[in-house]
């Protein structure tokens, strides 16, 4: 049973840092299109 709690913890962590990273992409993505139609409606 501790190897089974070890592994679920490794996952959730991984998971964790997963979606860290992927919601700092979407969100860099984002602001850069919202940069793009800013800088093209002058």
């Amino acid at each position: 049973m501790p190897i089974l709690g070890r592994v679920a913890g490794t996952y959730v962590s991984a998971n964790a840092v997963a979606g860290i990273i992927l919601g700092s992409v979407m969100f860099v993505s984002a602001a850069a299109v919202l940069i793009t139609l800013i800088l093209s409606q002058r």
